[in-house]
């Protein structure tokens, strides 16, 4: 998949759309802006399974502790 530097919610729509008759959808949440930005998309989808968001800490950078508390 090639990478682009805008994001476009029919995309993830159209490649979501593959994966329509499952009976929910997980989501890793970290906290951080991509993982955010991924579950609000994903939240204001009309037609779409059951969402959950289970975080993950991955500790990867130091705002991770932080982003822990904010998904609580």
């Amino acid at each position: 998949m090639p990478v682009s530097r805008s994001f476009d919610p029919r995309l993830l729509h159209r490649r979501l759309a593959a994966h329509g008759g499952r009976p929910e959808w997980l989501v890793a949440y970290s906290g951080g802006l991509d993982s955010t930005v991924l579950l609000h998309v994903l939240a204001g989808l009309r037609s779409r399974p059951p969402l959950r968001a289970l975080h993950v800490h991955h500790g990867l950078l130091p705002e991770a502790e932080a982003w822990t508390r904010h998904c609580r």
